[in-house]
């Protein structure tokens, strides 16, 4: 498994754990700032991750102050 696959597996774990207590801004929230943390890539990771469109996530980046 390489680092990209280790990361999606990461946030797919976390995404689990945390997403049932969160409201859908919430959610918004949490993938933006993954992304972003992310940086090159970050959307297309997130989305996968978590199993919503890219502009889901782009949505979110521009929430948490990004783009």
């Amino acid at each position: 498994m390489g680092l990209s696959e280790d990361v999606e597996a990461t946030l797919e774990a976390k995404f689990q754990v945390l997403f049932p207590h969160l409201d859908e801004r919430g959610r918004r929230l949490v993938r933006g700032a993954e992304a972003r943390v992310l940086g090159h890539g970050g959307i297309r990771m997130v989305a996968r991750a978590a199993g919503v469109a890219q502009r889901t996530v782009s949505a979110g980046v521009g929430r948490v102050g990004g783009r």
